[in-house]
């Protein structure tokens, strides 16, 4: 009920803020279908949204400077544990999560280092789970998840997916749960399902061109965030 009630709160906000400013829809829910490798970038620094715009279109060079996820902890971590058989204890991911804990008390629901064997055991499941049975969206999981690394579980299972910003010239930008991402990269998974998070408002633009009929250049024609229901 309380996912629902969200998601409801969530639509309208896209609305008001932004689905109508512009043609091209906005759709805070809607899934699209990528291959993992597309994912090479995050921002540097992405802007600061508000829990009322789940994907919101916004201005600015926040998409100019960026890092490659592959130098993210959690991937580097992840390749180490799963590729060399390096244990979690020695990677800089639980070190990481260590250090959050004695900072700031506790890290994703997490208080105390017996927690990180656990949530370490947790990784190891949802790496064979997506190695072996390949990758579900988090609504055909259901109660197949691995309840406790979900830390959200009033929010509709659209919110808990991997998700993306779009920059400027349509590159896929990457946004949150680096878990999956990592595992997907690591273990060759060919599509996945991403929620995008913001677009930068040029390529909005050129969302509205296409949704218009306008032609585009050839190598963005058969981009997925340009692909329409009809």
């Amino acid at each position: 009920m309380r996912s629902s009630i969200r998601a409801r709160f969530d639509k309208l906000g896209c609305f008001l803020f932004d689905s109508i400013f512009y043609g091209a829809p906005v759709q805070p829910y809607k899934l699209i279908y990528i291959s993992p490798i597309e994912i090479k970038h995050s921002p540097c620094k992405t802007p600061s949204t508000s829990l009322i715009r789940p994907s919101p279109v916004l201005n600015g060079d926040w998409d100019l400077q960026l890092r490659e996820f592959r130098e993210d902890v959690v991937y580097k971590s992840f390749k180490y544990h799963f590729e060399h058989d390096i244990s979690w204890d020695k990677t800089e991911y639980y070190q990481f999560m260590l250090d959050r804990i004695s900072e700031h008390g506790s890290y994703k629901s997490m208080t105390a280092k017996a927690e990180l064997q656990t949530r370490c055991d947790q990784l190891d499941q949802l790496y064979n789970t997506i190695k072996e049975n390949g990758y579900k969206t988090q609504r055909e999981l259901g109660s197949e998840k691995i309840n406790s690394i979900d830390t959200e579980p009033s929010l509709p299972p659209e919110r808990k997916e991997i998700t993306v910003h779009i920059s400027r010239d349509g590159e896929f930008l990457w946004s949150g749960g680096a878990h999956r991402l990592a595992i997907t990269k690591l273990v060759g998974i060919d599509k996945i399902p991403v929620r995008i998070n913001i677009r930068h408002q040029q390529w909005q633009e050129i969302r509205d061109r296409v949704y218009k009929g306008e032609p585009v250049d050839d190598e963005l024609k058969n981009h997925p965030d340009l692909q329409f229901d009809s």
